[in-house]
């Protein structure tokens, strides 16, 4: 869709229209999840839920994530990339979701609950060099943000702040 953008602004135009804002329980319609489903909100995330999330890193991770492997989801937002993961690795892989904000675990555990997946482990934390409280700035979106003195982007507005904890995947 995205290599024709007219017809792509009239569909996304005619599903903006048709549905309305907010979560919902959906069932993926294409690429590596069909079938399995997610909470999204159908009107923002169109590309989960039609299966054109990120699809360079979803040709990596189907190349190169084998089953039995045990992976990190470092930073795991609603948890996408950990069901990309989970699939990947199937029952004899583990999972570790690491996420230190509270709305996007909470989705992230639907998302698992959703799928019965019994071979993720969701830690509620940020990634980073040693275990303490850390600053974790939001973004406007609210679903994302950064660890004070990580190295992730400058150029976005953050909204709020809040206290979370902090660890490394050393300890």
């Amino acid at each position: 869709m995205a290599k024709t953008p007219i017809l792509s602004g009239v569909i996304r135009s005619l599903l903006n229209a048709s549905v309305q804002d907010g979560m919902s329980v959906v069932t993926v319609t294409a690429g590596t999840l069909q079938g399995w489903q997610i909470l999204s909100n159908v009107k923002r995330e169109k590309n989960r839920w039609m299966g054109f999330y990120e699809p360079v890193l979803d040709s990596a991770i189907q190349k190169y994530v084998k089953p039995g492997m045990t992976v990190y989801d470092v930073g795991a937002n609603i948890g996408y990339v950990t069901l990309w993961f989970a699939k990947a690795i199937g029952n004899q892989g583990k999972v570790f979701s690491f996420e230190p904000l509270p709305e996007n675990v909470a989705r992230i555990r639907r998302n698992i609950e959703l799928n019965g997946l019994a071979n993720v482990t969701v830690v509620q934390a940020a990634v980073i060099d040693s275990e303490r409280e850390v600053v974790f700035y939001q973004h406007e979106s609210v679903s994302m943000g950064k660890a004070e003195g990580s190295a992730g982007r400058n150029d976005l507005t953050y909204k709020n702040n809040i206290s979370v904890s902090g660890l490394s995947l050393d300890n």
